[in-house]
């Protein structure tokens, strides 16, 4: 099919119309003076010679139809051109992806989209798939399309920092859309309403999450990119300290019982859990049937059986999770526990041989208890049911490039003390400037901090009598527990991380 620009289709389109009134025109008014809507009009001026009032009105309407067909031919046109073709995803041969790029690449990625861009017939398939395969590259969380009032800016997400990747026009910005829209499955028609759907892809190890929003500017587009990264995802790489991973390692290997995540949306939670299920899926082989339910599903694995929560009304965490205990699991992961029903129901299931993980929000490890208590738990349950509650944060790392040793000042002081530490510990400490491999930033990727109560047979007794969290708390510290702050302070000593950012992660 050629490619016509829009003006050459619409004056095609009108030119056809204008000619298909001509012709209607002449048939009909040559059936008789008296008997056409041509004939009628001249009757009713009487002075207006018949062929003037032929062409004038039979112009007029074909004018009208002209315009009317070539809205419609256009709709029609930039559906067959966008909304169909042999294969509506993203090929593995349209990603160019190599994983693990460092972020001073980033420059290479914004003069290919640039230049894409500023073509004079720019191609949004090629661009689309450049941007994908730039957001897969540097291990992006999140792609932004976010519309303004003469451009459209396009970011990416990288270890929780904003990076700018290139700027569209707002006339190739339409395109775009349309075209991650098609992938996603979404309405192209629909400009009005919020809408959401999955990239399709060829290959199954990426996924990426659409949110299409409208604004006043036109529609602002999210992608959530998900890719299964082996590396990402080892037990060992996560960035748990030793002595805290033999322990987890331990608890794993048990055939009942809940293991608890918390900590803020973002903090590496999923990451953990998967990471888990994975090794215990290596260790115990097919002998083990691994069932888990989100919100939503981002990454496929092989061997695991993975359901969606919120595809139907009728499928939430609670009627879901009653199901799946008829589906004979051996683990359990659930997304979130978020209401009495599923509290409840999880509960049970910790308790008669199915080994569960999930996640509670709460401000602490402690306080976990607390909030399902208040979900309706009893206290003994808990106390017989959990191993253990793990607590996870993110922070960023220092560029080894630029990093310098930094004595604290009296302003680490004061933010330490709020934490709850009467002095600044023992350093050495460090910052980083910013170069060109971390873009200025002084940033290159992130690092876990963890905190772990594990259910000792003291703090056993301390839960069933519904202790309060501080108590717990400081009983899990007598028991050997190392807390969030006592991680971040070893990773600061190193040069891992800044003082000043493990200081906000804690307090968080």
């Amino acid at each position: 099919m050629p490619e016509w620009s829009r003006s050459a289709r619409n004056l095609v389109i009108r030119a056809a119309s204008l000619l298909i009134g001509g012709v209607a025109a002449l048939l009909l008014s040559r059936t008789g003076p008296g008997g056409t809507l041509t004939g009628m009009v001249r009757d009713a001026l009487g002075m207006i010679p018949p062929v003037p009032v032929a062409v004038a009105l039979w112009s007029g309407i074909g004018l009208l139809l002209a315009s009317l067909l070539a809205r419609i031919g256009a709709q029609v046109w930039s559906r067959l051109r966008t909304d169909t073709g042999p294969l509506p995803l993203v090929r593995s041969t349209d990603l160019r992806v190599k994983p693990g790029e460092d972020i001073g690449r980033l420059p290479v990625f914004r003069r290919i989209l640039g230049g894409i861009a500023t073509l004079q017939r720019p191609d949004p398939v090629k661009l689309v798939n450049e941007l994908v395969s730039a957001g897969f590259s540097m291990n992006a969380s999140d792609i932004h399309l976010n519309p303004g009032n003469d451009s459209v800016s396009v970011t990416l997400r990288v270890h929780g920092m904003l990076y700018d990747l290139v700027e569209l026009d707002p006339v190739l910005y339409p395109h775009v859309v349309r075209r991650i829209k098609v992938l996603a499955d979404l309405s192209t028609f629909r400009r009005d309403i919020p809408q959401d759907g999955h990239l399709r892809f060829e290959d199954g190890n990426y996924t990426g999450r659409v949110s299409v929003m409208p604004t006043n500017h036109g529609e602002r587009l999210a992608i959530r990119l998900s890719a299964c990264n082996a590396a990402i995802l080892d037990l060992d790489s996560i960035g748990m300290p030793a002595p805290m991973l033999e322990t987890h390692k331990a608890l794993l290997s048990r055939n009942q019982g809940m293991i608890i995540l918390t900590g803020p949306t973002g903090s590496g939670k999923s990451t953990t859990m998967f990471a888990s299920l994975l090794h215990i899926q290596e260790i115990r082989g097919d002998s083990v049937n691994i069932v888990t339910m989100e919100d939503p599903i981002e990454t496929d694995f092989k061997g695991i059986h993975q359901s969606q929560i919120g595809r139907s009304p009728g499928m939430t965490f609670a009627s879901g999770l009653r199901s799946l205990l008829r589906q004979d699991p051996d683990i359990i992961m659930l997304g979130e526990i978020r209401d009495d029903e599923t509290a409840q129901i999880a509960m049970r299931a910790a308790m008669t041989g199915h080994l569960l993980f999930t996640t509670v929000h709460a401000g602490s490890t402690a306080a976990v208890f607390g909030r399902l208590i208040q979900l309706g738990i009893d206290s003994s349950q808990l106390a017989t049911g959990v191993h253990s509650v793990i607590s996870q944060r993110l922070c960023h790392s220092l560029c080894p490039d630029c990093r310098v040793e930094s004595p604290p000042t009296e302003e680490h002081g004061k933010h330490l003390r709020l934490i709850g530490l009467e002095k600044v510990p023992e350093g050495p400490f460090y910052t980083a400037a910013g170069c060109d491999r971390c873009l200025g930033k002084g940033f290159i990727g992130r690092r876990s901090l963890f905190e772990m109560l594990r259910v000792t047979d003291r703090l056993r007794d301390m839960i069933a009598e519904n202790e309060p969290a501080h108590r717990l708390h400081r009983q899990a510290r007598e028991d050997g527990m190392t807390t969030l702050l006592e991680h971040g302070l070893e990773l600061a000593r190193s040069g891992d991380v800044p003082l000043m950012e493990v200081i906000r992660t804690v307090s968080a």
